[in-house]
């Protein structure tokens, strides 16, 4: 007779937060008594732009120091927000997300959560690119492999594109656009209809068929 042997994980998790102060804060470890909850929409592995976090649970005073309204003024004085989340024996929980925070707005009485939105940008200040900074002031119609790889080239990534991409070939025309240098990639996917992925200096395109576009 076999005997099933089985370890049951509890979730755990928390967030850091970084104050005006540039102090990191800790919120949601067992001293304090709060519920988070988090969306992190991943694409192709762990590529992950756009995530948000919301805490209910905090102080009034908590909530003001945390607060971000102005998305300018955001993107101008960073604060840093990491989420760890998983099941661990432990109480360890990894790190899934981090990144700066775009706003932090509480919503009306009486659940007070505090929601908030990040970006996955870690330079000290943002690095805008445009279409011109790639090389295309003036030529707009291109093949998409051309552009595929002008951008990944730009970026200082090594890039393939793998044999289900049937339109290779197919000249398109770049828009004019501006966006953070950290958004390049989804930003090229936009254009092109294809899935960019991302491992360590490595980007390759895939079609869309067979991959999945949104995991947590």
């Amino acid at each position: 007779m076999s005997r099933i042997m089985r370890n049951y994980w509890e979730r755990v998790g928390h967030i850091r937060v970084s104050g005006p102060d540039g102090k990191m804060y800790r919120y949601g470890s067992d001293s304090n008594s709060l519920d988070f909850k988090f969306d992190v929409q991943k694409t192709c592995g762990d590529i992950y732009i756009d995530f948000t976090v919301s805490i209910l649970g905090l102080n009034a005073e908590t909530i003001n120091f945390l607060a971000t309204w102005n998305q300018a003024e955001a993107y101008r004085d960073k604060r840093i927000i990491e989420v760890y989340a998983g099941y661990g024996d432990d109480g360890k929980a990894p790190l899934i997300a981090r990144g700066v925070i775009v706003n932090a707005i509480p919503s009306s009485p009486p659940e007070m959560w505090l929601n908030i939105q990040a970006k996955n940008i870690y330079s000290s200040k943002a690095e805008l690119v445009t279409e011109s900074a790639i090389g295309y002031e003036s030529k707009r119609s291109v093949k998409k492999r051309d552009f595929f790889y002008d951008t990944m080239q730009y970026l200082g990534y090594k890039f393939s594109i793998a044999t289900d991409i049937t339109d290779a070939d197919k000249i398109i025309t770049i828009p004019s656009f501006v966006c953070d240098k950290s958004e390049l990639v989804k930003r090229v996917a936009r254009i092109t209809g294809w899935l960019i992925h991302v491992d360590n200096e490595y980007a390759s395109a895939h079609a869309h068929n067979g991959w999945s576009t949104d995991s947590k």
